[in-house]
């Protein structure tokens, strides 16, 4: 008798640390499935925030970039008003030679806002002042104009003939 409750004893104490040892295992696996969840959500906010992070970097690029597109249009703005100004000073000495030869009742087809300087340049009667200026269409920051050459007509037979940003074009009539 002493056997078997020796027996039965040993046998509960294996069943009770058969029991506890399968509690401990379903409890580790409940904590990992838990720290792994917590791992992928943390995963998911770090990617959140690295993307979140990379718009942030993309933003301050696309304003440098901006920046530098409208520092290099003043400067082309500056390039441009110089290139007229100085145009404006060889057009301006080689007409007044050009004047005393030109008859008085030449007069151009089409006369733009500079009519005293166009008046004064060789023309015949079918050829018009053609603006190659325009407005810059879909400008964020800035109304500057833009150089624009017209692709259907031939250039300026004279480099310097040119009336600011005007040139004459035969029609062709």
């Amino acid at each position: 008798m002493y056997n078997e409750t020796q027996t039965s004893t040993a046998e509960a104490r294996r069943l009770k640390k058969r029991e506890l040892d399968r509690k401990a295992q379903r409890l580790a696996r409940e904590r990992t499935k838990s720290r792994i969840a917590q791992l992928e959500s943390m995963v998911d906010n770090l990617r959140q925030d690295d993307s979140n992070a990379q718009i942030a970097t993309l933003m301050d690029q696309l304003g440098k970039v901006t920046k530098e597109r409208d520092n290099l249009l003043q400067v082309l703005d500056s390039l441009g008003s110089t290139i007229r100004r100085h145009i404006g000073d060889t057009t301006s000495a080689t007409t007044t030679s050009e004047r005393r030869s030109e008859s008085k009742s030449e007069s151009p087809a089409y006369a733009g806002p500079a009519q005293s300087q166009s008046q004064s340049q060789s023309q015949t009667p079918n050829e018009r002042i053609v603006p190659i200026m325009t407005q810059r269409a879909a400008s964020e920051t800035s109304n500057s104009t833009i150089l624009e050459l017209p692709i259907n007509h031939p250039p300026p037979h004279d480099p310097f003939s040119y009336d600011g940003w005007n040139y004459a074009v035969t029609t062709g009539h």
